[in-house]
């Protein structure tokens, strides 16, 4: 009896065995995925580490321009200066104008006599 158990057992082992491989090619698989899921990961982090440094440089950058700005006090000193320079300017062609005006009317007087 025992010779007839036999072929059933080896028949027991071997879908056993084709069930354990199957399962081990599953998590072989899954593994992969999961390795491939990692990989992904690790890449993103890396990229978001480097922006993140790059914004802190940037950040301290930004800090040391903003430290060379003139304060407020010292730019509305410069508005009031730009706009004295333009009345200024103003006021030069105005006279400009009046002297060229005078010489057009002393050289005209010149003429008539």
């Amino acid at each position: 009896m025992h010779h007839v158990n036999r072929p059933s057992e080896m028949i027991r082992l071997r879908v056993f065995s084709f069930v354990f491989l199957g399962a081990a090619v599953v998590a072989g698989a899954g593994l992969a995925l999961e390795r491939q899921k990692m990989s992904v990961l690790s890449e993103a982090v890396r990229e978001l580490r480097e922006e993140r440094d790059a914004l802190t440089r940037l950040r301290a950058e930004n800090e040391k321009l903003r430290a060379t700005l003139p304060s407020a006090e010292i730019l509305s000193v410069w508005k009031a200066d730009h706009a004295a320079v333009l009345r200024l300017q103003t006021q030069i062609n105005q006279a400009r104008a009046n002297v060229e005006g005078h010489e057009q009317a002393l050289a005209e007087g010149r003429k008539s006599m």
